[in-house]
């Protein structure tokens, strides 16, 4: 008779399986084939002001208490230039506008009235923007619309008057240069200032809208990047 016992090799009540029995551990569950893994969720917009990520709906950060601008980027982020535009517009209101009469100012027209009140009231806004975290845009934006429409619209307006049409370009340099400069004195300080910061004041605005729709575009394509590098 084998001197081995009837039992040798099963496991004890209690211990641990003998070397080579299957593991009875429940195996995780299988990932249905063709199921893609989950992609993280969208890390929304960055604040303008501190760079937190904040949600895509969001009009406020929650880390630094500043306001959003509508558009995505820093479209909005030159709020020192718009202080100085409705300055500048606010004091050519107040400036004659035509070279030959002292007394032709803006303000004294209703729309004169009304570009006064907005570029005063952007300057109010700007000061807000700066100091407190605002985006308050409306009015620079509304001054500078009526500024450049009422600046170059008087702008035709003199360089197509009688005193325009009677400068004589003809002769020599020295006198097309005192044509030249006859021709800019029809134009008065207070109108050179509305028309030269308004049309910048758009050129910039169109320039910062670019700028941050471009930047919103390259973080975007980084962050499709790193979820794709993510997947692999």
């Amino acid at each position: 008779m084998d001197d081995q016992p009837l039992n040798a090799g099963a496991a004890s009540t209690g211990g641990e399986p003998a070397p080579g029995a299957p593991s009875t551990a429940p195996a995780p569950p299988a990932e249905p084939s063709g199921a893609a893994p989950a992609e993280p969720a969208a890390e929304g917009k960055h604040c303008v002001w501190c760079g937190e990520v904040l949600p895509i709906f969001a009009d406020r950060c929650s880390h630094c208490a500043g306001f959003l601008p509508i558009a995505e980027g820093r479209a909005f982020g030159q709020h020192f230039f718009f202080f100085v535009a409705s300055l500048a517009i606010f004091l050519g209101t107040l400036l004659p506008w035509e070279g030959a009469w002292y007394d032709s100012y803006g303000y004294r027209s209703t729309l004169g009235g009304f570009l006064l009140l907005l570029s005063g009231y952007g300057m109010v806004a700007a000061f807000f923007n700066i100091f407190h975290r605002q985006m308050i845009v409306w009015p620079v934006i509304l001054a500078a619309l009526e500024g450049t429409w009422l600046g170059w619209k008087r702008v035709l307006q003199l360089a197509s008057s009688d005193a325009a049409k009677a400068i004589d370009w003809g002769g020599d340099m020295p006198q097309k240069k005192r044509a030249l400069t006859e021709f800019c004195q029809l134009f008065g300080p207070g109108l050179w200032l509305v028309v030269t910061f308004s049309t910048i004041f758009w050129l910039v605005f169109v320039i910062a809208v670019i700028q941050g729709g471009k930047a919103s575009a390259a973080r975007k394509e980084a962050e499709k990047a790193a979820r794709a590098a993510r997947r692999k």
